[in-house]
């Protein structure tokens, strides 16, 4: 096949032995405004039931925290589209006897818009517009940060995470992707994605044309999982960023890879479970 994909077939029947490169349509500035503000209001939905969210993050950060000896933690989501996973974090926190604060770092003005009124009544999320590359290499430091210069506020965040963000970015954006996250994080850098499959993209293109239609899903979904990962290119994702030595990765049903950097500086605090994933995960 030639050039981009332009239907669901043609994304299905492609190459999965490798990363395709194709942009999504919502990734498109000119995509139907309509569609696209569909797409947004079907993620809240579409995370529930497919991220994984519960075992990725909801356990996992609290429970860091908790063993950490903070009360109140602070995390930093980019790319972090409607912001529902950042509502999420805060609610999940509160019924733990925590405070969670989430800022939602998004590049498309279009969907910081959308999250902004999507949180507007959430005071403890907050919608910054920017870029994940303008954010520091270098530890935030205060005032004169680089960050700031860009806007981004000048403060590390305990745990910095992305859900479905690092497939968005060719082989040799990630590495600096990665080293500006985990330079913006205190603690843990958790990123969440698509483990490359045909039957995952078969699946859920089927349950997107069923249960999601009128936005872009089904499209965006199965070329999302062809643009996704096996655990060994995360891996020497790893390697190339110099993070190996602080990080996992490891696999999760349905179909996803998790990528973990723990910070150097950071007490590495494990909970039972945790141990039982990153096992599973490592065997791989």
């Amino acid at each position: 096949m030639n050039g981009a994909p332009t239907t669901v077939f043609e994304v299905l029947r492609g190459d999965f032995a490798r990363r395709a490169s194709a942009p999504e349509l919502m990734d498109d500035p000119h995509s139907d405004p309509h569609r696209l503000e569909r797409t947004l209001s079907q993620f809240a939905s579409i995370n529930r039931l497919f991220s994984r969210y519960r075992r990725v993050l909801a356990r996992r950060l609290p429970a860091d925290a908790a063993a950490a000896g903070l009360t109140r933690f602070s995390v930093l989501d980019v790319g972090g589209g409607g912001g529902d996973i950042a509502r999420r974090l805060v609610a999940d926190a509160a019924r733990q006897g925590m405070q969670a604060e989430v800022t939602v770092l998004e590049s498309d003005p279009r969907v910081a818009a959308f999250a902004r009124r999507a949180c507007a009544s959430e005071p403890r999320v907050t919608i910054q517009e920017g870029s994940a590359f303008a954010l520091p290499l270098a530890p935030y430091n205060g005032a004169g940060s680089e960050g700031a210069e860009h806007g981004l506020s000048a403060t590390r965040h305990d745990y910095v995470i992305c859900n479905h963000l690092l497939h968005h970015f060719s082989d040799e954006q990630l590495p600096e992707l990665l080293q500006r996250m985990t330079a913006a994080a205190r603690r843990r850098v958790i990123a969440n994605d698509l483990l490359r499959a045909r039957s995952s993209a078969v699946a859920f293109a089927a349950i997107a044309a069923l249960f999601y239609p009128g936005g872009f899903a089904a499209f965006d979904g199965a070329l999302s999982v062809q643009k996704g990962f096996r655990p060994a290119e995360l891996r020497q994702t790893l390697e190339r960023a110099g993070l190996a030595e602080f990080a996992e990765v490891y696999t999760l049903p349905p179909g996803r890879v998790v990528l973990e950097v723990y910070l150097p500086g950071a007490p590495r605090v494990r909970t039972a479970a945790e141990t039982a994933v990153g096992a599973a995960g490592r065997a791989s």
